[in-house]
């Protein structure tokens, strides 16, 4: 039988909230150490213009992941929530379509 876990939606939910702030801290400590500004009046000035915009795109990116990754747990999170009400709502009206059954109370181990 299909089941989804809530519980595994929000172990994961968690994880994914825990790596998008390690990339935020990562986009954070990317910013100011990545600049070449002392090569502005140098021969290397033609190579930091290539080196700026990578930096740019670069930081971007992260950026970018680290919403992702935040949204998404997010996502797990009302999906968890979601799952924990519907799953078993649809699993009481699944069962009352089958016909009742006489079965001896088992014992269990």
């Amino acid at each position: 039988m299909f089941k989804v876990s809530p519980e595994a939606l929000r172990a994961a939910a968690h994880d994914y909230t825990v790596c998008a702030g390690h990339m935020a801290i990562t986009a954070r400590y990317h910013r100011e150490p990545s600049r070449l500004e002392f090569f502005e009046h140098s021969i290397l000035a033609l190579v930091e213009s290539r080196h700026a915009e990578f930096v740019e795109l670069l930081q971007r990116r992260l950026e970018e992941a680290a919403m992702v990754l935040s949204d998404s747990g997010e996502g797990l999170v009302g999906a968890a929530s979601m799952y924990e009400t519907s799953d078993i709502d649809s699993e009481r009206e699944l069962d009352a379509t089958y016909p009742p059954i006489g079965r001896k109370a088992e014992a269990k181990p």
